[in-house]
């Protein structure tokens, strides 16, 4: 992936959200903003692949929708697709005032979208670098 390539700049967003993910998820108040970063983090890499396998990126937020059209291995798309579900079942928790959910509820929750979104940066990665 070349420095000045459109799915540089993806990939670069991506990482400054999962490094900002992982930095809040320590940070008492701060749950909810470790998820939403998770998943936006996510959401940049598939577009980031995606851009640069096709020079196009869909205007959309679902994670399923954007792992379904990944040149990536049957495996790896069916766990990506499992780590988006993660991602997009919390999402919509964390982009909305007012969710009254506990905060040791909150702590897992935000600790599973890490992950996920941690799993899902070390695939989509590798696919970029491959097509290097």
């Amino acid at each position: 992936m070349k420095n000045n390539s459109p799915a540089h700049d993806w990939v670069a967003y991506a990482s400054e959200d999962l490094r900002l993910a992982e930095k809040i998820l320590h940070e008492k108040g701060f749950l909810p903003h470790a998820i939403f970063h998770s998943h936006e983090s996510c959401e940049k890499y598939l577009k980031g692949l995606l851009i640069q396998d096709n020079g196009e990126i869909p205007k959309i937020h679902k994670l399923d929708v954007l792992t379904k059209d990944l040149p990536v291995s049957e495996k790896d798309q069916l766990d990506l697709m499992n780590l988006g579900g993660i991602l997009d079942s919390l999402y919509r928790f964390s982009r909305y005032p007012g969710v009254n959910i506990d905060e040791t509820l909150w702590t897992g929750e935000a600790k599973k979208a890490v992950q996920a979104a941690l799993k899902a940066e070390k695939i989509i990665r590798r696919y970029l670098e491959e097509q290097q």
